[in-house]
């Protein structure tokens, strides 16, 4: 048995040395030759690049799922439709949402669209709305930059816990 140095690359930067992608994509990175028999044998050395991937895209994953939990900002939501207007205008401003109507032409004739601006912790809220009422519902929502004025929907009054701790 005789001991010998192996060059180890546990960082591929094909910027510095140009010559590394060509043998990762042949599959000969941190291969050991022994300089006596010829035999060669990969070594069990991790790449950090791998490992940098991985944790960047958990980051990101885990990231985007934060946020559409918190659901931070506004949101533009309409919905166009001809059937079920005044009971959806009607359903959305007992919740407390301001709505506002708009005619205009479709495809099929004289069309409803009925805008709501509204936080983005509230679409669910309105997407369910909508639906009771109309299931198939024609409706978008945007993602909204600024607003000069939000109303919030009406707070339903606290029950169970809630409504007892509220009255100490």
């Amino acid at each position: 048995n005789t001991r010998f140095t192996a060059p180890v690359d546990s960082i591929i930067d094909v910027g510095r040395n140009p010559a590394l992608k060509a043998r990762f994509l042949r599959g000969q990175i941190n291969v050991a030759r022994c300089p006596q028999c010829g035999n060669e044998g990969v070594m069990n050395t991790p790449l950090l690049g791998l490992f940098y991937a991985f944790g960047f895209a958990t980051g990101n994953v885990v990231g985007i799922l934060v946020e559409k939990r918190l659901a931070m900002g506004y949101t533009n939501f309409r919905i166009i439709t001809s059937k079920h207007v005044k009971e959806i205008t009607n359903s959305l401003r007992e919740k407390g949402f301001a709505v506002t109507t708009f005619e205009g032409k479709g495809k099929d004739g004289i069309v409803t669209e009925i805008y709501v601006a509204s936080e983005r912790k509230n679409l669910s809220t309105l997407v369910k709305l909508v639906k009771e009422i109309e299931p198939d519902a024609f409706y978008i929502s945007e993602q909204a930059g600024y607003m000069s004025k939000i109303r919030r929907p009406t707070m339903v009054p606290a029950t169970g816990w809630r409504g007892i701790q509220k009255k100490k």
